[in-house]
């Protein structure tokens, strides 16, 4: 997987991009081996490898880079059983990829700072049993949920030892299909309309012990108001408990849907377009936390804005108006020929 991210050393280092590739490879037992290739670059494209100081942050970058990558299998890392058995190493063996200049082609870079992350698929949200041993394992690109601007540019999925392969897809349907050889995928997403936002595995994991940890976050929804195009939804985290919920807007022919990590007694406020929606959810790890209707006062609200102004533009038209109308009548009785006198007398 590609990502780049921006950087700014408080130290005066200049401003870099991190390219971030990954690997996963899940084994017969449900443990995916996540492996993290990240290389730094500047804004033209150039490789920073050789910056030691550059090189250095991203070593000690390890945990939150590790807990980005967990996002790809779960909406809550801290209910997640993961560890890092491979630290963040330089590795000059390892080839990176990304479009860091938007040309719409790859550009290679060798070497690479490298992490391992194993993580039990059966204490995530991405894995559904089907039948037997079969399995559905949904890798979810996060990065868009979170940023419609960014996605995974290459990711390298391997089935491994015991595990099968029995299907695959991929949402939306209109999205880059994968490279296929045997057992491995591989996705290389050149623009965001090419790349998924959900990778769908179908795997036989013979070796999986079922049992998963349920997140015990509450959530209500504390207010919910609008103004000119945006709604404004209000959510509490109201448990001791931190986590990641999703707030979805839904309506006839639209839904919208914003991730966010709340911390015990957490409140935040998210804004959304406003696009005819009727009801709002929140969900953690796919359970229904709160919902509720949308006001009807919520489209009228935003359409009074635009009887504010048409009125505001019909009461300066009428004013000009008037004013003209003053202005020629007077001009018409100046131009008027004055009466003649009356003929004299003889």
């Amino acid at each position: 997987m590609l990502l780049l991210i921006p950087t700014l050393d408080v130290s005066g280092q200049p401003m870099y991009w991190v390219a971030l590739n990954y690997d996963v490879e899940i084994d017969g037992s449900g443990t995916a081996y996540i492996i993290v290739k990240l290389h730094p670059i500047d804004s033209y494209g150039k490789s920073l490898l050789a910056n030691e100081e550059i090189l250095q942050n991203l070593m000690e970058e390890e945990e939150s880079v590790a807990e980005e990558a967990v996002l790809l299998f779960t909406e809550s890392p801290y209910l997640t059983e993961y560890k890092v058995i491979e630290h963040a190493h330089l590795d000059e063996s390892k080839l990176v990829y990304c479009d860091v200049l938007n040309t719409g082609r790859m550009q290679k870079y060798k070497g690479a700072v490298v992490l391992t992350i194993e993580l039990h698929l059966n204490s995530t949200t991405a894995i559904e049993h089907i039948a037997d041993n079969i399995y559905q394992v949904i890798i979810t690109d996060f990065y868009t949920i979170q940023d419609p601007r960014s996605w995974i540019d290459v990711l390298n999925i391997t089935i491994i030892e015991d595990a099968q392969l029995i299907n695959f897809s991929y949402l939306p349907s209109h999205a880059n299909p994968p490279q296929r050889e045997g057992n491995n995928l591989l996705w290389v997403n050149r623009n965001e309309p090419e790349a998924p936002d959900f990778y769908l595995l179908t795997l036989k994991l013979p070796r999986i012990v079922f049992s998963k940890r349920e997140s015990k976050i509450s959530v209500e929804i504390s207010s919910i108001s609008s103004e000119d195009h945006y709604l404004y939804i209000e959510v509490k985290n109201t448990s001791e408990e931190s986590g990641y919920v999703d707030i979805t807007l839904l309506g006839d022919n639209s839904e919208q849907t914003r991730r966010v990590f709340l911390t015990p007694l957490e409140s935040v406020t998210l804004s959304f377009p406003y696009r005819g929606e009727t009801e709002v959810r929140v969900t953690a790890d796919g359970k229904l936390l709160a919902e509720k209707s949308l006001p009807q006062s919520a489209s009228p609200e935003l359409s009074n804005t635009y009887i504010k102004y048409f009125a505001i533009v019909l009461s300066v038209v009428g004013f000009i108006v008037v004013i003209v109308g003053i202005y020629f009548g007077k001009e018409e009785k100046s131009e008027e020929s004055p009466p003649l006198p009356p003929p004299s007398s003889s």
